[in-house]
């Protein structure tokens, strides 16, 4: 008989539901209902114990017992699902893995009106046996070897990016009373060799920079006897100190880039332009491009119905919404809308690039905005070009609402319009 446990994580505790085959004759919140006392374990993420639940020894006891055929599991935190795909990787138990937006869409259509680990487990569980949602192929493909240590660079760095900000968000704060002339400074401008920023590195005291410490003794604050806190100091010191883990990782992180398993990955990402961090950021969305075919072949499905004939290509449908740039159709009524859809992350980062790297009118002419005219310009009913998209952007800069949103779909027509162009380059040389 398979057994199948669907493993909700959290960051104190694990919640896992035990099933043998898909629930039939009663709907799944009742069969829940009646098997979940029996079902489900309750798993601390360290090695205490809490009133009926068992610790993380136990539990791996617990799968030694139990020898379930796999265990269901989404992408959580990274490092706390990371921890139990180890485990079952030891004990030799295959793990699926189910995407955010997929187990959503799995809990609603199996019934289920709140939200808990209990039931998400349950639905974790639910969805192998599922046919219609293994039909829709949907398991996410889980990242090991190179593109592991590639995934694991990009999230470091990410990391100390956030943290960076929240403590010049601070240190911002308390220099608008102890040093106001240098309180909106620009925190990238004016590295030293090691990486941190210049006059950061003055505060911190680890640096000498003549420039800042004549700013400081005709500063205002100076004037009014008012001194620069330790508190400020350790917090350039904090800074300075992320910022050159900063530099050491994205060092590390091309050196990961270059692992052969990326050469024809590469060749085309920087044709594009993309630096190390964006080509780490689609590499970790799209590797391997393979599993976006059927047969080695791009996946085209074509149907018909009231509208008429219809054919979609599947493919390059599911690379879009691994970057982001996926098309959902929102209808009702007389009313339709299309919305994106997919890895927010990789759209986040995918908008970022485009402002900063295609958008400027300093960033001229260039294969990529070369191809992207010729395919606008090919169409039946030309499309904008980048030059238009340009200008339609700088308008609309930090203006009212409507406008800028006008601006920002500007940015996001060319995102969708750069992954379509990706997408084809990377079929011709990765499959080649």
């Amino acid at each position: 008989m398979t057994k199948i446990l669907g493993i909700d994580i959290g960051a104190k505790f694990v919640v896992a539901f035990s099933l043998s085959s898909l629930p039939v004759g009663m709907s799944y919140p009742d069969f829940y209902k009646r098997n979940a006392k029996v079902s489900i374990s309750k798993i601390r993420m360290d090695n205490s114990k809490e009133g009926s639940s068992v610790n993380l020894r136990d539990a791996i006891a617990l799968l030694e017992e139990l020898k379930p055929d796999a265990i269901v599991m989404e992408p959580t935190g990274v490092w706390y699902s990371r921890l139990w795909a180890e485990i079952a990787e030891h004990l030799n138990i295959e793990v699926k893995w189910i995407g955010h937006g997929d187990l959503a869409h799995n809990r609603g259509a199996y019934g289920f009106k709140d939200k808990d680990d209990r039931t998400d487990a349950f639905c974790l569980a639910v969805s192998y046996f599922d046919p219609i949602f293994n039909a829709r192929n949907s398991w996410l493909f889980w990242r090991t070897g190179a593109i592991s240590q590639v995934n694991d660079r990009l999230l470091e760095i990410k990391s100390l990016e956030s943290t960076t900000k929240i403590l010049t968000q601070q240190i911002r704060q308390r220099l608008k009373y102890e040093f106001p002339e240098i309180a909106d400074r620009a925190i990238t401008n004016g590295r030293t060799k090691d990486g941190f920023t210049a006059w950061i590195g003055w505060l911190a005291g680890i640096h000498n920079y003549k420039r800042i410490e004549n700013e400081y003794a005709k500063s205002i604050a100076t004037e009014l006897s008012i001194e620069l806190s330790q508190y400020t100091r350790d917090h350039a010191a904090a800074i300075a100190g992320n910022e050159i883990r900063e530099v050491r990782l994205k060092s590390d992180l091309c050196d990961r880039l270059l692992d052969q398993s990326f050469d024809r990955y590469r060749e085309t990402l920087e044709l594009f332009g993309f630096g190390s961090v964006m080509q780490a950021t689609i590499l970790t969305n799209v590797y391997p491009f393979e599993k976006f075919l059927l047969s080695g072949a791009p996946h085209v499905e074509r149907y018909e119905d009231d509208r008429g004939k219809h054919k979609k290509n599947m493919s390059l449908s599911g690379f879009q919404i691994s970057l982001g740039m996926g098309k959902r159709l929102i209808e009702s009524g007389s009313s339709s809308a299309l919305i994106y859809s997919g890895s927010s992350f990789a759209r986040k980062m995918l908008y970022c690039w485009i402002t900063t790297n295609v958008l400027p009118e300093k960033m001229s002419e260039s294969w990529l905005v070369s191809e992207l005219d010729k395919r606008a310009l090919s169409n039946a009913k030309p499309a904008l070009t980048v030059a238009q998209l340009r200008t339609r952007w700088k308008e609309t800069k930090g203006t009212n609402k409507d406008r800028h949103m006008a601006g920002v779909r500007s940015a996001m027509t060319l995102g969708y319009r750069v992954t379509r162009l990706l997408y084809d380059e990377l079929l011709k040389t990765v499959t080649s």
